[in-house]
């Protein structure tokens, strides 16, 4: 068993044993505050051995619902995340609800044709993009807000090197780390970079004012390189997010993961 799963365990148990979990407890005494949900941990969505993994920085929960009490076994809590998309999408869940964030993610994710996305059920769309790939949370305890310069390093590198490893513990084809932050918090592991800036064309045929990036990055994680990128500007509101997801296929296809290694 993988160490991210033996801490998704470990972390289960906490929660339902004495109401609350000791790693966001130990983040909230690092900070000063309760800045982090102490329960409901949200670790991952999907299938833990996808070939395109997506990691985000953490779930975005309002203090109102914080200290959600345990109502999950350990089998159930997996079940329900690894199987999220069929839970909510699904024809058991009536089919009412269509999340933006996943609409977003379908255009986004669309281009690069490795998942499940092209048919014209938007519900099964949504299903498959939540449970075709991984969705990891690099801190798994939810918050309004999210400023990592906050969290002591020594725990940065904990949740980062609990992600890495489950990472390289299968095969994967497309790893993508969603956010400007990654940059910094990758560099301990960064061997090789390649910045591509482009505009990109909007719904209206113009091209957008301002440039865009995408970083193309070579990680090693105790002797394993392996390939990644960094979408700075994933979250960015009203973005032409599907021109986005182009621009990330054209990468793939020409460079064909080879960096160009920066010294």
């Amino acid at each position: 068993m993988s160490e991210f799963l033996k801490t998704i365990r470990k972390t289960m148990q906490e929660w339902q044993n004495n109401g609350a979990c000791c790693g966001a407890i130990q983040l909230n005494e690092f900070i000063g505050q309760d800045y982090f949900d102490t329960c409901n941990p949200h670790f991952y969505t999907g299938n833990l051995k996808s070939k395109l993994v997506m990691i985000q920085l953490n779930p975005k929960r309002e203090i109102k619902d914080f200290n959600l009490k345990s109502t999950k076994s350990i089998e159930s809590y997996m079940d329900f995340y690894s199987n999220y998309g069929k839970h909510v999408y699904g024809a058991a869940s009536g089919q009412r609800f269509k999340s933006k964030f996943d609409q977003k993610l379908i255009r986004f994710l669309k281009p690069l044709n490795l998942l499940e996305i092209n048919t014209t059920d938007i519900f099964q769309n949504l299903e498959n993009v939540v449970d075709q790939k991984l969705q990891v949370e690099f801190i798994p305890f939810g918050s309004p807000n999210f400023d990592y310069t906050l969290i002591p390093q020594h725990r940065l590198d904990y949740y980062m090197e609990l992600i890495l490893d489950l990472i390289t513990s299968e095969k994967r084809q497309c790893v993508i780390f969603g956010g400007r932050v990654f940059s910094e918090l990758l560099k301990p592991y960064t061997i090789g970079k390649e910045i591509h800036r482009f505009k990109l064309q909007k719904v209206n045929g113009d091209l957008t004012k301002n440039e865009y990036e995408i970083e193309q990055i070579a990680l090693n994680y105790n002797g394993k390189i392996f390939h990644a990128f960094i979408a700075p500007q994933f979250a960015q509101q009203g973005m032409p997010v599907e021109a986005y997801g182009k621009q990330l296929a054209k990468i793939m296809a020409v460079n064909n993961f080879q960096l160009k290694f920066n010294s």
